[in-house]
């Protein structure tokens, strides 16, 4: 629910600033078209019309709350950082629907302190 409000935001966001810009594309909503698993949530367009792919991460808390990142989402920066941006939203009032935002562009592996919390066991051990 959290994060389905804060994409919604970003949605509503980005189709007004493609508006201001003259820019006749339209935002995509993948994370609900094709699903979790492309690495990011939003697809729209910058001023000169590139594309621009949009993870957003949302807390009801202040600026500092910890969020996750699936090791997907940070290898999809990665490969994409020319055109990566990742939408944080804070503050988030679920009832209004109004929070702060900042936006960080590029490799989010070289700009944010990233700390594994879960590991995928596997082994031969099963098989003995």
């Amino acid at each position: 629910k959290l994060g389905l409000a804060g994409e919604l935001m970003v949605l509503k966001y980005e189709e007004s600033k493609l508006k201001e810009y003259g820019i006749h594309k339209k935002v995509e909503h993948i994370s609900m078209t094709i699903g979790d698993s492309e690495g990011y949530d939003i697809k729209s367009y910058d001023k000169t019309g590139n594309v621009k792919y949009i993870e957003v991460k949302t807390t009801t808390g202040g600026i500092q709350t910890p969020f996750f990142l699936s090791s997907n989402e940070v290898e999809f920066s990665r490969s994409h950082s020319d055109s990566y941006q990742l939408y944080r939203i804070y503050d988030l009032d679920l009832r209004t629907g109004k929070g702060n935002l900042y936006i960080l562009t590029g490799d989010i592996s070289q700009i944010l302190e990233l700390i594994p919390k879960s590991y995928l066991a596997t082994g031969d051990i099963f098989l003995e």
